[in-house]
C-alpha cells in the first residue's frame, strides 16, 4: 500500500492540470499514486495521463458532477493518507507534501491536518490560514464550522484513512461541500493537526464553481439548511442566527424559517433588525473613506480660493529685482533662453563671489517670472503650492499606498490633512508662498528633499536605475540649496538605510553613498563662497566647539518650538486628531499587517532630524528669513504625522499578534468627533490667524486693493521707458501675507538701487502720498 493517495477530480483545463502534475512531481516526498477521474467532455484529459505513466486514470463512463467526481476519485484510492488536490490548485514548492505527511505522522491522534494557502488572483496573490483564535473554536466545537469554512479548500486538507471506511462528501451539496466534510470528520474525532505554512497554492479565476455558488442566494439557504438539520444546529442561538440571516438575505418568508425550528416572532424580529442595520449601514456607508477623501479635497480648494484670489496683487520685489536683473535685461534684449541661461550663470558667479554660496538657489533666484513678462508674476502662489503639494505628496503616496498598503482615499485624506496643517499655519507666507525669493530658497529646497527621499526609497526597494538617477540629482542639487533641504535628505536616506536596509543591497548602498558625496561636494562648493563671510561676517567658518554646542541648542531650541506651536496654534491638535483617527482606520483595514520595529528608535530618530533643522541657523548665528522658519515647521509636521503612522501601525501589529481589543472602534470614532467638535468651539478665534483667514482679513479691510492700485501705478511709471528719473509713492511695507520691500526717498537705498537696474532707470525715489497727490492735480 502507497502512504499517500492524491486524488485529483478534473473536468476539462488541462493546462492547469499539467500545473498541478509538474507541482507533484518535484516533490522531495515519494510515496504516493496520483489518481485522476475525468469528467471532461473531451479526451484531452486523457491524452495527458498517456504521457504520465504514474498516473492511474478513470475516465467517467456519464457526467458524475463535481461532489460525486470527488467520492470516485477517492473510492479508487489505496493509499493510508487521501490527499484531494483540484485541478486548478498546486502544491506551493517541493516540500509541501511531506510537510502535510508529518502533521499526521507526528500526530496520530488526528485524522485530518490542513496547512495555511496561498490565494492565487490573476492580478495578486495573497497569504490566508486559519488564525489561532478560529482554530480553538473548532477544538472546542466542530460544529463552530458552520459560522464560516475557516479550515479551507479541500487541497489543503489530508485525511487518514480508518480501515475499509472512508468518509464521503455529501452528494446533496454544492457550495458547502467541503465544510459538511470537516464537519463530518471532526464529529467522530475533533482532534486535527495544522500548520499556518501555506504549502499548497489554490488557482481564483472566474468561471469556478466557487465563484458560481457565492452569489446564489437560493443554493446558500438550502445547503445551509440542509447541514442545519442534518447536525440538529437549533439549539445554540449562534446557528440559528447564521441560518436566518441567510434565509432572509434569500428572500424566504417566516414559513420557510418554521422548517428549522426559526419562530415566526424570531424570524420577524430579525428581519425588523436587519431593515434597521440596513438603514444605519446606509448612514454609516455614505461617509465612507471616498466621502471623507472628497469632502477633505473641496474643504481644502475652498481654503485655498482666498491664497490664490491675491495671486493678482503680489508683485516682485527686493531680491526678485536684485537677483534678475541680468536675466531681464538679456530677455529684453534677446528674447532668447540660452542668453538668459548664460545671464543666470554670471547671476550666480557675481553672487558666489559677494554675497553667498548657495549655488543652486541662485541660479533659480534669477528665473523670477517678471524676469519674462510685467504680469507673470501672479503664477507664484500657484508654482510654489504646486511644487510644495506635488513633492509631499509623492512621497506620501510611496509610503502610504505602495509601501504600506493603504487606500489611495485614505492617501488622499491623510494627505490634505497634512498639507493643510502646513499651510494653514506656516510662520511666514511670504516665503511660504508669495515670494518668489523666499520660496525659491525654501518651498523648493524643500520639494527636491522630499522627492530624493521618494527616488531613494524606491531605488534601495526596486533598484530601477531611474529612481536612482532622480535621487543622485536630487542631491546634486540639494548641495547648493538652502542648508536645511541640504541636511533632511541625507539624514533621513541614512537613518532609513542604517535601521531598514543595513547590509542589503550592498551595490545599492554603494551606489546611494555615491550620491551623497555628490552633494557633499556641492555643500563643499557652496561653503568655501568668498561671498558668505560678506554675509555671515570674517568668524564665519567651521569650529569643532561651536559644532557640539550648535547639537545641544538644537535639541534645546527644537522642543521649545514644540511648546510653541501648539500653544500658539491649538488647532494643530485637531488636525492631528482627525488625522490619527483616519491613519488608524486605514491600518486596521488592511489585509496584509506589517511589522514596524522599534517604535521608540523611530520617535527618538524622527525628533532628531526635526531638531537638526535648527543647526543652520544657531552655527551661523546671524538674523534668519521667514523661510527658515518655514523648513523648521514643515518638518516638525512631517516628523508629528510619521510618529503618528508608526506608533499607530505597531499599535496594530502587536493587538492583532496578541488577540487584544484595544478600544471599541465605534466608540473611538464618537469620543474625537465629540471631543473634536468641542476643540474647535474652544478655540475657534485662532482661525484668524489661519493662512485662509489673513488673506480673506487683507482682502476685507480694503488693504488688498489699495495696494493693488499703488502698485499699478508705481509699475506703470516704472516700464515707462520715456521716464529716467521715476518718482512714485510711497508704500506701506506691512502687506498682511504678502512680501513688499517699499521704494524709499533715499536713491542710494537698497531698494532703490536694484528696482533702478531692473527697470533701467537713471535714479528711483519715493514721496509721501501728499505731495504726490500734488504733484498729480
Amino acid at each position: 500500500m502507497v502512504k499517500v493517495s492524491i486524488c485529483i477530480p478534473a473536468y476539462n483545463n488541462v493546462l492547469s492540470l499539467r500545473r498541478l502534475l509538474k507541482s507533484i512531481e518535484i516533490q522531495t516526498y515519494k510515496d504516493y499514486e496520483v489518481i485522476i477521474t475525468d469528467d471532461s467532455t473531451d479526451d484531452v484529459i486523457a491524452r495527458l495521463a498517456e504521457e504520465k505513466k504514474y498516473i492511474r486514470y478513470f475516465k467517467n463512463e456519464k457526467r458524475l458532477g463535481s461532489t460525486a467526481n470527488w467520492n470516485e476519485a477517492v473510492e479508487k484510492s489505496s493509499g493510508e493518507y487521501v490527499k484531494i488536490m483540484h485541478h486548478d490548485d498546486w502544491f506551493t514548492d517541493e516540500n509541501s507534501l511531506q510537510a502535510l505527511v508529518s502533521m499526521l505522522e507526528d500526530h496520530p491522534e488526528a485524522d485530518m491536518a490542513f496547512s495555511g494557502t496561498v490565494q492565487a488572483q490573476e492580478c495578486n496573490s495573497f497569504a490566508r490560514c486559519i488564525s489561532k483564535k478560529d482554530a480553538q473554536l473548532i477544538k472546542s466545537d466542530y460544529r463552530n464550522l458552520y459560522l464560516g469554512n475557516t479550515i479551507g479548500a479541500p487541497s489543503a486538507v489530508i485525511v487518514r484513512r480508518k480501515g475499509d471506511a472512508f468518509p464521503k462528501y455529501d452528494e446533496n451539496l454544492k457550495w458547502l461541500v467541503d465544510m459538511e466534510y470537516y464537519m463530518g470528520i471532526l464529529k467522530n474525532n475533533p482532534r486535527f493537526a495544522y500548520t499556518e505554512q501555506s504549502l499548497i497554492t489554490i488557482g481564483i479565476g472566474g468561471g469556478q464553481l466557487t465563484e458560481q455558488c457565492r452569489d446564489d442566494l437560493e443554493l446558500n439557504a438550502y445547503e445551509y439548511g440542509y447541514i442545519f438539520k442534518k447536525y440538529d444546529l437549533k439549539e445554540k442561538m449562534e446557528y440559528k442566527s447564521k441560518l436566518t440571516d441567510i434565509l432572509m438575505q434569500a428572500g424566504k418568508n417566516y414559513k420557510d424559517a418554521e422548517e428549522y425550528g426559526i419562530s415566526e416572532k424570531e424570524y420577524k424580529r430579525a428581519l425588523a433588525d436587519k431593515l434597521i442595520s440596513k438603514v444605519k449601514w446606509k448612514m454609516t456607508h455614505m461617509l465612507n473613506e471616498r466621502f471623507w477623501a472628497f469632502f477633505f479635497l473641496i474643504l481644502f480648494a475652498i481654503s485655498m480660493l482666498p491664497v490664490f484670489m491675491l495671486s493678482g496683487i503680489n508683485q516682485a520685489t527686493g531680491d526678485d529685482l536684485s537677483y534678475g536683473k541680468l536675466t531681464h535685461a538679456a530677455w529684453l534684449n534677446t528674447h532668447s533662453l540660452t542668453a538668459v541661461i548664460k545671464a543666470a550663470c554670471q547671476t550666480v558667479e557675481n553672487y558666489y563671489a559677494g554675497w553667498q554660496g548657495t549655488w543652486t538657489s541662485i541660479f533659480l533666484f534669477a528665473f523670477q517670472p517678471e524676469v519674462f513678462s510685467p504680469n507673470a508674476y501672479v503664477i507664484v502662489p500657484f508654482l510654489m503650492t504646486g511644487i510644495f503639494c506635488a513633492a509631499t505628496g509623492i512621497l506620501s503616496y510611496y509610503l502610504l499606498v505602495k509601501l504600506a498598503g493603504g487606500s489611495r482615499h485614505s492617501y488622499v485624506i491623510i494627505m490634505v490633512l497634512l498639507v493643510t496643517a502646513m499651510i494653514q499655519f506656516l510662520p511666514s507666507t511670504k516665503s511660504g508662498i508669495f515670494w518668489y525669493n523666499g520660496a525659491a530658497h525654501y518651498v523648493i529646497p524643500y520639494g527636491a528633499a522630499l522627492l530624493g527621499i521618494n527616488f531613494f526609497l524606491r531605488f534601495m526597494n526596486e533598484g530601477r536605475i531611474m529612481a536612482y538617477i532622480g535621487m543622485l540629482l536630487c542631491m546634486i542639487l540639494l548641495g547648493g540649496m538652502n542648508y536645511q533641504a541640504a541636511l533632511l535628505a541625507p539624514i533621513v536616506m541614512s537613518l532609513s538605510l542604517l535601521f531598514y536596509y543595513r547590509s542589503k543591497q550592498m551595490k545599492r548602498t554603494a551606489a546611494f553613498i555615491l550620491a551623497l558625496v555628490m552633494e557633499m561636494v556641492g555643500l563643499v562648493i557652496s561653503m568655501k563662497s568668498p561671498g558668505n563671510k560678506n554675509r555671515g561676517g570674517e568668524d564665519f567658518g567651521f569650529s569643532i566647539g561651536l559644532a557640539f554646542r550648535t547639537i545641544l541648542e538644537c535639541f534645546i531650541q527644537g522642543t521649545v518650538e514644540i511648546g510653541e506651536y501648539f500653544v500658539k496654534h491649538p488647532l494643530l491638535i485637531l488636525i492631528f486628531a482627525a488625522a490619527a483617527l483616519f491613519i488608524w482606520h486605514m491600518l486596521t483595514a488592511l489585509s496584509v499587517r506589517k511589522k514596524y520595529p522599534y517604535p521608540a528608535v523611530f520617535v527618538f530618530f524622527s525628533y532628531c532630524v526635526y531638531c537638526a533643522m535648527f543647526a543652520p541657523q544657531i552655527y551661523a548665528g546671524v538674523e534668519v528669513s521667514g523661510g527658515v522658519y518655514n523648513m523648521n515647521y514643515y518638518v516638525f509636521i512631517l516628523m508629528i504625522f510619521s510618529i503618528m503612522f508608526y506608533i499607530e501601525g505597531w499599535l496594530v501589529y502587536w493587538r492583532e499578534n496578541r488577540d487584544i481589543r484595544l478600544i471599541n472602534k465605534n466608540k473611538i470614532i464618537i469620543s474625537m468627533a465629540v471631543t473634536m467638535v468641542l476643540w474647535a468651539v474652544g478655540f475657534k478665534d485662532t482661525l484668524w490667524e489661519t493662512t485662509t483667514f489673513s488673506c480673506i482679513e487683507y482682502m476685507s479691510s480694503g488693504q488688498a486693493a489699495d495696494f493693488k492700485r499703488q502698485m499699478k501705478e508705481q509699475k506703470t511709471i516704472l516700464l515707462d521707458d520715456s521716464i529716467k528719473d521715476a518718482i512714485v509713492q510711497d508704500i506701506n511695507d506691512n502687506q498682511g501675507p504678502l512680501m513688499h520691500m517699499p521704494i524709499t526717498s533715499n536713491p542710494e537705498a537698497w531698494t532703490n538701487t536694484v528696482t533702478k537696474d531692473f527697470y533701467g532707470k537713471d535714479s528711483v525715489v519715493s514721496v509721501p502720498k501728499e505731495e504726490w497727490v500734488e504733484m498729480h492735480k
